[in-house]
């Protein structure tokens, strides 16, 4: 993605990631709402002129781990990848990138409070 890229504010991309609590380990149901708030803060600088971060846990199986929303309306992911593509990556390689940023945050999270 564009490091440089700016959008208008009601239009950047609102990215919600619903991290499942089995991701940090056999006691994750306790550590799921701390983590949470963790990735939050350490999501809160990437790409900041274009992107809003939602790090919350899955609760529900049937939800989507990646979802993606302007002005509260969700996007299919043939929209958010047009989206993206505007801003000089695609979908695929955003979420590739996303998740390789979680596991660096839990890794982080894990190594401190664990």
């Amino acid at each position: 993605m564009n490091e440089h890229a700016q959008v208008p504010e009601n239009m950047r991309l609102s990215v919600i990631a619903r991290i499942e609590a089995g991701c940090l380990g056999p006691e994750g149901d306790s550590h799921i709402e701390p983590f949470c708030r963790y990735a939050n803060k350490a999501f809160f600088g990437v790409n900041k002129n274009v992107v809003d971060w939602f790090i919350i846990p899955r609760t529900e199986s049937k939800a989507p781990e990646f979802e993606y929303q302007i002005q509260k309306r969700r996007l299919s992911d043939e929209k958010t990848d047009k989206y993206l593509e505007m801003l000089g990556t695609s979908l695929a390689d955003f979420e590739q990138d996303l998740n390789n940023r979680i596991c660096d945050v839990i890794e982080q999270y894990m190594e401190r409070y664990s």
